[in-house]
């Protein structure tokens, strides 16, 4: 049996999550590295170390987990699990102000993030994966397939709410009504976390959805319709399915599950490259994502209208365009060229950082947040396509091999997202904070943005020369 269409509740019901989940978001990411700096009092080095833990446990945290979704198929039940466990993490930081011991607030810090980050993690990765089997068509000619809409139109809504609220979170910031500076954000988090949660746990279990494996080894998502039709068969039947099933579960252990992803590398060496592209995007990310807001209170002070405005203008002018069109934009110059468009308005954003950003034209840096269109939007657009194409490619030999481990291909689509994922803010940005913060506390901010551009240039050749290594090798062959 096919996969079945997404139904269009279905399909609003994650456009809202994305929404909301990335609203939230916006009231914590932007600020929690000068949140954390401003009540634990540490240097930039003791920074860098903290937040170069976090990345790396999510490095391996996230595709194991990832995985445990995969193989129960029970990935709406993760989703909520972690969601509520970001939200206790990140949350629970609003005790810092009230601790005394700059050293003790610092390990409540680490022990919070610790829950928070690698669980924000998961959740973005699952919401991804299921989104990615919503909209993938069971066949690249199925004319059904046009009517479904593509990945970026679901998860620009992600884009909308962190830009809208993101903006928000500067005046909101601004507001004393008694907590302390940046707190307000983080009580914005904690409210609309709390309708995410709701409304998801609330509609998912009314549509009765749920990512369930079919017959063929496809992913699909599983709809009101399908369960009453299920209740009216009959028990005979129901019994048998239930200990096909059992039998079915028995033979999807763990070793053959990671054989299968491992294998994935086997066949397609061009993987191998992704994955050292991804994790050098996840070292220039870092410095933005760790340190941007650093930088413009040096910068500005504290100035959160600048700090809400950057992100609207990130948001709403650079990354909700990528976004929308960034499959289309993949579909027609393929992964390779993203990366390198995105490495090289990486190199050309840092670089004005580094020498055009000054107190005396501070307001320059909001033309700056326009290329998050290319750097962030097109790029992660870009790193989804592949984990869904390399996913099915290896769906594809196991179904033509026939082998037992055909049963277990629908478990590598979350896994795999969940590896890439892990290894961009995972590994790549474990790197690049300890690195950035290091070179901060060494030379200064202006500095780290030099070398964070030239990184930039090294990986855009880098790509480049195996873009064009295996094109000659292709030519060659034939």
């Amino acid at each position: 049996m096919p996969k079945k269409n997404a139904t269009q509740s279905q399909i609003i019901l994650f456009k809202i999550h994305y929404f909301l989940w990335f609203s939230s978001l916006s009231g914590v990411l932007p600020y929690y590295v000068v949140y954390v700096r401003t009540y634990t009092e540490a240097s930039a080095s003791w920074i860098a170390i903290l937040f170069a833990v976090l990345p790396f446990i999510a490095f391996f945290t996230n595709p194991i987990l990832c995985s445990l979704a995969d193989k129960s198929s029970s990935h709406l039940k993760y989703l909520l699990l972690f969601t509520a466990l970001t939200g206790f993490g990140y949350g629970s930081l609003l005790i810092l102000p009230t601790i005394q011991s700059s050293l003790f607030s610092w390990l409540i810090s680490l022990v919070l993030l610790l829950i928070a980050y690698p669980s924000m993690a998961t959740v973005t990765s699952l919401t991804d994966s299921i989104v990615m089997m919503m909209v993938t068509p069971d066949e690249p000619d199925c004319t059904e397939s046009v009517k479904k809409p593509q990945f970026g139109q679901i998860r620009v809504w992600g884009t909308i709410g962190y830009g809208l609220f993101g903006f928000l979170s500067g005046p909101i910031n601004s507001v004393n009504f008694g907590p302390s500076y940046l707190e307000m954000g983080f009580i914005m988090f904690i409210v609309i976390l709390i309708l995410d949660l709701t409304i998801v746990s609330v509609c998912a279990r009314k549509w009765s959805i749920l990512v369930m494996p079919s017959a063929t080894g496809q992913t699909r998502i599983k709809g009101q319709n399908e369960r009453k039709e299920e209740e009216e068969e009959t028990n005979e039947k129901f019994i048998s399915r239930k200990e096909q099933q059992e039998t079915l579960n028995c033979q999807k252990n763990s070793q053959q599950h990671w054989s299968i992803f491992v294998s994935l590398f086997i066949h397609h060496p061009t993987l191998i490259q992704h994955t050292i592209i991804l994790i050098g995007q996840g070292v220039l990310m870092a410095c933005h994502w760790s340190y941007f807001y650093w930088f413009l209170e040096l910068v500005s002070g504290r100035n959160t209208f600048l700090m809400g405005l950057t992100l609207l203008i990130g948001c709403f002018c650079g990354e909700l365009i990528f976004f929308y069109y960034g499959n289309s934009i993949v579909n027609q110059i393929g992964s390779t060229n993203a990366f390198n468009i995105s490495l090289a308005a990486f190199a050309v954003q840092y670089t004005i950082y580094a020498f055009l950003i000054t107190p005396e034209n501070q307001y320059l840096v909001c033309l700056t947040e326009v290329l998050q269109g290319p750097t962030f939007g097109l790029f992660y657009t870009a790193m989804t396509h592949i984990g869904q194409e390399y996913a099915d490619k290896q769906a594809a030999i196991l179904q033509s091999s026939k082998s037992e481990s055909a049963a277990n291909v629908t478990q590598i689509h979350a896994t795999l997202q969940g590896f890439l994922s892990g290894c961009l803010e995972g590994l790549g940005l474990g790197l690049g904070s300890l690195g950035a913060g290091l070179l901060i506390d060494r030379y200064g901010v202006h500095i780290m943005w030099m070398i964070a551009a030239s990184l930039a240039v090294f990986l855009l050749i880098l790509n480049s020369s195996f873009q064009l290594i295996r094109a000659i090798m292709i030519t060659y062959k034939s």
